[in-house]
């Protein structure tokens, strides 16, 4: 795929604007999950007996049944709080100190969210296998956690004409109707719009840190210069930004993390191409489809 670039000032770095024209395609199958999932009320998180953050005690809906689940990415942004409708999966073995995993979480207006960032990679793999969008049609190998410097990329995917592309996969659970340099976004969408729903700006990253001048996720960044490296070899490098939700009309980098904001911006302005994919489950979160490409905004304010 062909990309006309052109180059803007944004502080002291260039940042590429690619004129890229995002696809809907929905209804394709990209993953599914060997049975329904199983719906929940999040009672408290950490869980009463179990004080790890990943541990939440939930009643399960048609059981009547407490017990205690995984948690994953501490939260999800403060998606899987008290008082949250989950889904589940009930886990296999006794091993486990819980008995179930969450998978994904239900907000206003019915927009389910998957949170559980194991199944980012899965999905993205499912994208470039199935080869629907025409950047990976001529996709012949794909290798997963491939190690390169001291890093592992999540995919190094070879072309047809023998050329190598890196792909990197973020997990983007969060969004709001504004991106705001302040880490509650929550609070910028208690109050929801009917007409505005699938208004909202995909952020990422978003996570807990001891101090605010802190990076949110060091090792994010650590990717994309990675990333940038690859590009100077020779090769194609990708980040890919995976929102499990339909509720989103654009994708940025957060406000409330301007080191990570940089990173991404010098990032993209050397070469690496930057691509966001929503995703939506179905109502019993069993299956997951492809939705669109996401356009990719980076502006000094909001639109």
């Amino acid at each position: 795929m062909i990309f006309s670039i052109k180059f803007i000032k944004i502080g002291r770095i260039k940042s590429p604007i690619y004129q890229y024209h995002p696809v809907k395609m929905s209804n394709i199958l990209l993953y599914s999950l060997s049975q329904p999932c199983i719906q929940a009320t999040v009672e408290k998180r950490p869980s009463k007996s179990i004080k790890s953050p990943y541990c939440a005690d939930i009643q399960l809906q048609e059981e009547n049944l407490q017990t205690i689940a995984h948690a994953p990415s501490l939260g999800c942004s403060g998606l899987v709080e008290a008082g949250s409708t989950v889904f589940c999966e009930k886990r296999q073995g006794d091993t486990s100190k819980t008995t179930h995993a969450i998978h994904g979480v239900e907000v206003y207006g019915g927009v389910r969210i998957g949170v559980n960032p194991i199944f980012a990679n899965k999905i993205v793999q499912a994208i470039l296998q199935k080869g629907f969008l025409e950047e990976w049609k001529d996709i012949t190998h794909i290798q997963p956690e491939a190690k390169i410097e001291d890093s592992r990329i999540d995919f190094c995917v070879t072309r047809a004409n023998g050329t190598k592309a890196w792909v990197e996969v973020k997990n983007v659970p969060l969004a709001a109707y504004v991106n705001v340099p302040t880490k509650d976004y929550r609070g910028i969408c208690v109050v929801e719009d009917q007409n505005k729903i699938h208004q909202k700006i995909a952020v990422f990253p978003d996570g807990f840190r001891k101090k605010k001048e802190d990076m949110i996720s060091p090792r994010a960044a650590k990717h994309l210069e990675c990333l940038q490296r690859r590009v100077v070899a020779g090769d194609e490098a990708y980040c890919v930004y995976l929102t499990q939700r339909a509720d989103v009309k654009e994708f940025q980098p957060s406000m409330c993390d301007p080191q990570y904001r940089y990173a991404f911006l010098k990032a993209r302005a050397n070469g690496v191409q930057i691509r966001c994919y929503s995703v939506e489950w179905d109502e019993n979160f069993q299956h997951v489809s492809f939705v669109k490409s996401v356009p990719v905004v980076v502006s000094s304010s909001n639109p």
